[in-house]
Order: structure tokens, then C-alpha cells, then sequence
């Protein structure tokens, strides 16, 4: 359906028909759960009041706990907690793998770094309290067209700690999940996206300074979520990537178009020693990391300037694979020079019998 003509709020409307499923509401018994970390009690009792707005049939229940709430009865969780440096119990972790959540400030997207997600903290960039707008994506989560009127989120300024998940048009990650919408500013950052049962937002403003269209896009995220099918939890598939030489173009940093970061994905079925290396030219700043998806497992970085070649050696122990289970291992290469473009030629090399072959989600 084509949307292009329709107002925001006429475009929210159609995306969540509330008045349609009233009846099944009410008959099914679902629910929204409210779990709020923030010293101020008013953030979760706005969170509920937007969400009481849904309908008069959706219950929804506020928890004192992060762990009262993932072992409620609730179907969607939204969970607001600011940044923290917690741990969490593998019990926990494991109810979550069987909720939905939708995810609210850096603290929840800690939390999704724990569950092994890629919508995560350490896909995040911060934007702190600049005045911001975002466009919506096409995606089909919500079944909306790209091309709608910008949406300011927030009506009043206010201090939080807004960010933004790299997620640009042509990366891998963009094409993995859904980008729910993107800054207008910087098209490469999406504050809203969502990997299968799980939504991450970074505006995280009190929502008591919410704008009108953003209340209603909140609404119909969460209502959307509440009535999709859930879907086994699990980190995205990837293909793995066999040892080889591969030719890597990367654009300028920072540009609203291109592409100036490229992933691989390896994942091992025995041990093995793992080694790459790029040699660059035409940027002066060229980065190579490499790590496990879970517990940020051998996490190595390694910069260079003026084309210098990186080198990154790892071994991966029998240990090492019992840790990461089923998660992949990530190597990206990423350029962070704005004036240069780079030309990689990058070397990966390993036992090709310790492959373990996946395929995409």
C-alpha cells in the first residue's frame, strides 16, 4: 500500500486498526508489563498511561522488578532503564529469550548485549539532547512506506541520553532486522529498529515530553509487537565466511550515503587459530576488530594510519566455543577517515575443516 499522501497521524491510524481487534483482545487476555529502573516514578506511569491509551481491553501491569516482570504472565515487556553496569542471572536472561520486549534508554540496550542481540549497546552511538527528527522506514514490521513527513519526538526539550544503533541502508545489519526510522540528520542511525521479538529505542526522554506523533508511533509499535507472531529466540544467521582473500571498497565516514564499515561472520564447529589481515590505501584511518558476539569474547581492535597493515591472530580454544555456543564471531573493517575513501584487501585464514556452515535468517 502506498502511503505518501496520508498524514502522520491518518498513517499511524492505518498501521494499528485498534477498533478491529478490540473483541479478540478482550478474549485472548493480553498484556503490556511496565518495568521502569529510573529514580523518577513518573517515567513508568507515563509509560503506562500511553499504553492504557491502546485500548480498554489491554491490561497492563507495572513491576517493581526486572525479575517480577520476565516471569509475569505480561506478552509485552517495555522496559525503561537507564545506563548501568549490572550483570544478570542466566535464569533471567533465559525468561527473557521468551518475552517480547520493547527496550527503552542504554541501560536496556545493555541488557540485549547480555541476551546476545545485535540491536545492542555496542551497535550504539550517542546523540545526548540535540533537537532531532526521524523519518520513517520502510520496513515490515509496521508495513509503512519510506517517505512520510518527519516526526519530532519531542515536544519540550528535556535531558536524556538519546542514541542511535549503526544501521546504514546497505550494512548488514540493516538488512537483518527491521529499521523502524532513522535520524533525518544521519540517515545511518536508526533510533527505533527491531530484531525479532525485540524493539530497542533510543529516545529516551521522559515521555512526558513526547510529542503527539510520537506517542502514537510508541503505540503502534507496541500494539504491533503485542500482535505479532513470536518467533524463536535466537541471534540472527549469518553465512559464514570461508578463509580467503576478499576486496573491500569502503566509502567516506560519516556520509548520509555509502557504506564505510563492512562485517564478516565466522562461526566454528572446533578449534582453531584465526588470523587476519588488511592492507589499505587512499585512507588515513583504517580499523580492524574482531570479537565473539556473546561475552564479547577475544574482543581485539586494531587502528592504523596511512596505510599501514593490520594484523589480528587469535586463537580459538575448545573453552572459547563452548562459551559462544550457537553465537557468531564478528571481523569488520571500517573506515574512519571523512576526506578518503579505502581500497582493503583483506586475508582471513583458518582450518577449513573447523568451518561450521549457517545459513541466513
Amino acid at each position: 500500500m502506498k502511503l505518501h499522501a496520508l498524514s502522520v497521524t491518518s498513517l499511524l491510524l492505518l498501521c494499528v486498526p485498534f477498533q478491529d481487534v478490540q473483541g479478540q483482545q478482550k478474549k485472548d487476555q493480553q498484556s503490556f508489563g511496565v518495568y521502569s529502573s529510573y529514580v523518577d516514578k513518573t517515567y513508568a506511569t507515563a509509560l503506562i498511561a500511553s499504553l492504557k491509551e491502546i485500548s480498554d481491553d489491554i491490561p497492563v501491569v507495572l513491576f517493581d522488578s526486572l525479575e517480577t516482570a520476565t516471569q509475569s504472565e505480561a506478552d509485552v515487556l517495555v522496559i525503561a532503564m537507564p545506563r548501568r553496569g549490572e550483570k544478570y542471572s542466566e535464569d533471567l536472561l533465559d525468561a527473557l529469550k521468551h518475552k517480547k520486549v520493547i527496550a527503552i534508554d542504554y541501560g536496556a540496550a545493555q541488557l540485549f548485549e547480555h541476551l546476545g542481540l545485535e540491536i545492542k549497546d555496542g551497535a550504539c552511538a550517542h546523540f545526548g539532547n540535540q533537537a532531532i527528527n526521524i523519518v520513517m522506514n520502510q520496513n515490515q514490521f509496521l508495513k509503512v512506506d519510506s517517505g512520510q513527513p518527519a516526526i519530532t519526538p519531542y515536544a519540550n526539550p528535556s535531558p536524556g541520553d538519546n542514541f542511535g544503533v549503526y544501521a546504514p541502508e546497505k550494512s548488514n545489519l540493516a538488512y537483518a532486522t527491521d529499521v523502524i526510522a532513522r535520524l533525518e540528520n544521519d540517515p545511518a542511525y536508526t533510533p527505533l529498529i527491531r530484531q525479532g521479538n525485540y524493539v530497542l529505542s533510543g529516545l529516551s526522554c521522559h515521555p512526558k515530553t513526547w510529542s503527539d506523533d510520537y506517542h502514537k508511533l510508541f503505540q503502534s509499535i507496541a500494539f504491533t509487537l503485542l500482535q505479532s507472531k513470536s518467533v524463536p529466540f535466537g541471534s540472527l544467521r549469518r553465512q559464514a565466511t570461508p578463509p580467503g582473500e576478499f576486496q573491500l571498497s569502503l566509502d567516506k565516514a560519516f556520509q548520509k550515503e555509502g557504506l564505510s564499515s563492512r562485517e564478516l561472520y565466522f562461526c566454528f564447529k572446533k578449534p582453531t587459530k584465526f588470523s587476519a589481515q588488511v592492507t589499505h590505501n587512499g585512507s588515513n584511518s583504517v580499523m580492524l576488530f574482531f570479537t565473539g558476539e556473546k561475552d564479547q569474547l577475544h574482543l581485539t581492535r586494531r587502528d592504523a594510519k596511512k596505510g599501514v597493515p593490520l594484523t589480528i591472530t587469535v586463537q580459538i580454544t575448545e573453552k572459547d566455543l563452548e562459551q559462544i555456543g550457537d553465537a557468531h564471531w564478528t571481523l569488520s573493517v571500517t573506515n574512519f577517515d571523512r576526506n578518503n575513501s579505502a581500497e582493503c584487501l583483506l586475508k582471513v585464514d583458518y582450518d577449513p575443516s573447523a568451518m561450521a556452515k549457517t545459513e541466513d535468517n
